[in-house]
């Protein structure tokens, strides 16, 4: 039971690395790259940050600039 609870747990960390690499991919094409230049920030703190952040589809895209930083929507 022990190495197959182990065998389980490697295949785990085998998935988790390969999203790990894919959203390390993903991140650098996003806005959200700039917060990984923030010490103490990873590219899966950054991708969460964003996950949490980011507009849904219907959305469109946060505004950016003054009207940002005032907390305008335009």
């Amino acid at each position: 039971m022990l190495a197959a609870d182990l065998a389980l747990l490697a295949d785990l960390d085998d998935q988790i690395g390969a999203a790990e690499a894919h959203i390390a991919v993903l991140l650098p094409v996003t806005d959200y790259q700039i917060l990984t230049t923030t010490p103490g920030w990873s590219v899966i703190r950054a991708a969460s940050y964003a996950a949490a952040l980011a507009p849904q589809p219907s959305e469109g895209r946060p505004p950016k600039g003054p009207a940002a930083r005032r907390g305008c929507a335009g």
